[in-house]
């Protein structure tokens, strides 16, 4: 499963469509969240459905500083089973075949003013907590004086808080392949600056249910935002393996005691399931 992510700042030049279509159709991707589309969203999803063919969206329109967002699904990978809107996000509840599995994505624009309540509220929500989630956009939030670039650039007064807000729920910010910035102020000279404004962060358990979970940063060109990458890998099967026995252990006390202390016996009542019985215990000695 592989999710852009992308700050584009108005969808209105065609420049900027055919540059969003042409990077969709290099890398192959199965969901796309944008922010900041600066329209109304029947305006919006219109306009995207027929950019990209085979593509379903839902967009939330322009109120006052979240400037719009957008969220979209390929139809032949995903299955949208539900989709709503809170404060500055747009969340999706999406079957992905290639993970075979239910994830919950979430579509954030987040506040550069007022960020502490904003964040407390959306962490106590419900959907974050226990469920196999994915929460990706412009979050307008650096963690540290790493993510940060140029001579005047200081790092986030409030760094310390997120890293405690979101390990404390559990979601875990994937380093990026190549730690670079995500918005450049596009000055130059001393008055340049650059920052890691855009990420992805993935529930703990979700990473611990697939095999690969990768986060990359694309170049720029149409906006002040570069777009960001998430690609999460299949499901860990890990295939039964056989019990092997090694008649030497019978020489061993502490082995003839393993067996002993672990083997359970069979009930009186239940000798229909010997063979489950037999299982079960080959299984716990194993």
């Amino acid at each position: 499963m592989k999710i852009l992510s992308f700050n584009c700042r108005g969808l209105a030049n065609p420049s900027k469509k055919s540059s969003l279509r042409r990077v969709i159709d290099l890398n192959c991707l199965d969901v796309i969240l944008l922010q900041e589309t600066l329209g109304l969203s029947d305006d919006v999803t219109k306009s995207l459905e027929l950019l990209l063919p085979g593509w379903k969206f839902v967009a939330i329109d322009v109120n006052g500083r979240s400037g719009g967002l957008a969220s979209g699904w390929r139809l032949s990978v995903c299955r949208c089973d539900n989709f709503w809107s809170i404060r500055s996000g747009l969340g999706l509840q999406l079957f992905s075949t290639d993970l075979g599995m239910v994830v919950i994505v979430l579509n954030i624009y987040g506040p550069y003013i007022n960020r502490v309540p904003f964040w407390d509220s959306l962490l106590s929500n419900d959907f974050v907590l226990n469920r196999d989630l994915i929460l990706g956009g412009d979050l307008n939030l650096s963690l540290g004086c790493e993510e940060v670039w140029g001579p005047k650039a200081t790092s986030d007064s409030l760094s310390y808080y997120f890293i405690q807000s979101f390990a404390q729920k559990d979601q875990l910010d994937i380093e990026p392949t190549k730690l670079s910035p995500t918005w450049r102020n596009r000055r130059a000279g001393e008055n340049r600056i650059a920052k890691r404004l855009d990420r992805f962060l993935v529930a703990d358990r979700l990473v611990q249910k697939v095999v690969m979970v990768r986060q990359w940063v694309a170049c720029g060109g149409v906006s002040y935002h570069c777009p960001i990458f998430l690609e999460l890998g299949g499901k860990a099967l890990k295939p039964p393996s056989p019990f092997k026995f090694n008649p030497d252990w019978l020489k061993l006390d502490s082995y003839r005691k393993l067996v002993s202390d672990l083997w359970e016996p069979l009930p009186l009542d239940c000798r229909g399931s010997a063979g489950v019985m037999f299982m079960a215990n080959l299984k716990r000695i194993k």
